[in-house]
């Protein structure tokens, strides 16, 4: 079906949509699998939803160069989105920090995250916010700021609530029982699990 539409935005956005299935049924190993022509990017043409996805799934494999040389932005394009464009375009941006992240180069991920929070801080209800947020308590784990960790955690998983993302929520309540049991709050981090249960949300396959 994705062969027939020709649109860029459609074919990204079913494609998307595909991966996600695949990679919550059967792990991200499939997801790859399934993309796999869409590894051999020329970095001419522009990125879709379905990268997000794809890239993602290298990412929790491992395959940290693979999705960091998949998301190279086009030429021409910015680093950082601005903070009116599409989702889309900032789960990109995110994915490259989530790689960057997972790949130890923290003060790169960090300068990225910095600069996009001052393109969003004044937009309360963005979902760009929640993302960055989301990602920054991820950086900041990693750097042993548990306190800073545990409030963008907190930011971002009260944001995609008030969006109508529980699915996206996921991962900063995660954060926020991490952060918190780092901190010696063991029973603050039960309570952040348990709202992490009650969103009830199914668990994605490992490989």
């Amino acid at each position: 079906m994705a062969d027939a539409i020709t649109e860029p935005l459609w074919q990204g956005e079913l494609l998307a949509r595909r991966f996600f299935v695949v990679g919550a049924n059967s792990g991200p190993r499939a997801a790859v699998e399934a993309g796999s022509a869409m590894l051999r990017r020329s970095g001419s043409e522009p990125l879709t939803a379905a990268h997000v996805m794809l890239s993602y799934s290298l990412v929790r494999l491992g395959r940290l160069d693979d999705a960091s040389q998949l998301l190279s932005p086009p030429p021409g394009s910015g680093a950082i989105p601005a903070a009116d464009q599409p989702w889309d375009q900032w789960a990109l941006f995110i994915t490259r920090v989530a790689a960057l992240v997972c790949a130890g180069h923290l003060r790169e991920a960090e300068e990225l995250l910095t600069a996009a929070y001052g393109r969003v801080v004044t937009q309360p209800m963005a979902e760009a916010r929640a993302y960055v947020t989301g990602w920054s308590a991820f950086l900041h784990l990693e750097q042993g700021r548990v306190q800073s960790a545990f409030r963008r955690a907190s930011e971002s998983y009260a944001l995609f609530q008030e969006l109508g993302r529980p699915v996206a929520a996921r991962l900063p309540y995660v954060d926020a029982a991490q952060a918190l049991a780092l901190a010696g709050q063991a029973d603050k981090a039960a309570e952040a699990l348990a709202s992490h249960d009650a969103l009830g949300l199914p668990h994605d396959a490992d490989v």
